[in-house]
Order: C-alpha cells, then sequence, then structure tokens
C-alpha cells in the first residue's frame, strides 16, 4: 500500500471514529457533516470525498457492525456447540477491552436498533443480523449433546447475548470497568451436575 492510499486509509478511519462518537453523543437526527468534520480535525469539504452525508457514514458503521457479528458467529464452529460460546464469549470481552471503537460499536448497533430516527438504509443493514436464532441453533445442539442446560433456545441465546452486549456497552461507557471472566458469561448457558 502506498503513501497515499495509507493516508486515505487513516483519514477514513478518523471520520469514521470521529462519526461513531457524535452519533453516539447526538443521535443521527443530531448529528451533521459539520459536528463529525470538527471532530477528525479535517474540514467539510474533504469529509465530502469519503462520505456523502451522514446517512451514508452512518451506513458504513452498520455495515462493519454487521461483519464483525458475522465474522464472530462465522469463525470456525467447532464440533462442541459450548466450545463455540466459549471461544465467542472470550473473544468478544477481549476485543471490547483492548479496542474501544469495538465497544463503542455495540453501543451504536443497540442504539441504531432502538431510535426512531434511524435512516430506513440503516435498519435494512440491521436485518442481516439474525445472531439470535443462529445461537438458538447451537443450543439446541449443545442441549442434544449434554453441556448446555434445558429450555427455550431462543431465551437461553438472547440472555447469553444481552449479558455480552450489556458488557460492551458498559465498556463503551467505562473504559475501566472491570470485565468478567469469560467462563461467568457462558455459565449462563451451560449444563450443571
Amino acid at each position: 500500500m502506498g503513501i497515499r492510499n495509507t493516508q486515505k486509509e487513516l483519514r477514513r478511519r478518523a471520520i469514521l471514529e470521529a462519526g461513531l462518537d457524535a452519533l453516539i453523543a447526538k443521535g443521527y437526527s443530531g448529528t451533521t457533516i459539520a459536528d463529525i468534520a470538527e471532530r477528525a480535525h479535517m474540514s467539510i469539504g474533504l469529509l465530502f470525498h469519503y462520505f456523502a452525508n451522514t446517512e451514508k457514514l452512518y451506513e458504513a458503521l452498520t455495515l462493519i457492525g454487521v461483519q464483525g457479528t458475522q465474522f464472530l458467529v462465522q469463525d470456525g464452529t467447532p464440533v462442541n456447540a459450548l466450545v463455540f460460546f466459549e471461544h465467542y464469549a472470550k473473544t468478544l470481552l477481549q476485543e471490547v477491552q483492548k479496542n474501544s471503537f469495538t465497544a463503542k460499536m455495540f453501543l451504536l448497533m443497540s442504539l441504531a436498533h432502538q431510535s426512531q430516527d434511524t435512516p430506513e438504509t440503516v435498519k435494512k443493514c440491521l436485518k442481516e443480523i439474525n445472531i439470535v436464532d443462529d445461537f438458538s441453533i447451537l443450543i439446541v445442539k449443545g442441549q442434544a449433546e449434554g453441556s448446555v442446560k434445558s429450555g427455550n433456545p431462543k431465551a437461553l441465546a438472547n440472555t447469553f447475548l444481552v449479558c455480552l452486549t450489556g458488557l460492551a456497552r458498559q465498556v463503551a461507557s467505562d473504559s475501566k470497568i472491570p470485565l468478567p471472566e469469560p467462563s461467568w458469561v457462558v455459565d449462563i448457558i451451560r449444563k450443571r451436575g
């Protein structure tokens, strides 16, 4: 990669980070290109070379979140379902602790799901994520293996995910918050005795 391409990628990353912070702080309807340009320490004109408007930037951030979620789910499901959940919890907790961008992405994705002013293009991108259903399939597999507790698979999958995403959101708000051991989170679904 040449120096010019490296500069472009660094600028794009700075815009994404500034946009992420602005969207979390002000919401979509309260965030302007000028806000993002100011946070990224660049001119509005330069920012327009990367993103035509706030909606396009929001779409790009959402796509990063969707791809990150899909990567974690598709990262080689092991033979044993519980091993997958242990790997997922460990990977996610390590990532949010070392990377504030990742932690903030969980907060943004949650806000995007809840906000009434989320653009339709972003809502459409969010619909690509069906992680509760994906995890429910693995819960059923784990129940058949005898490693996951009995109960409604969707309820168990949702409880596991809500715990992890809640922790990521907390880290986005306070990076010094202590995180639990991954096994503590997995204990939510682990069959005992």
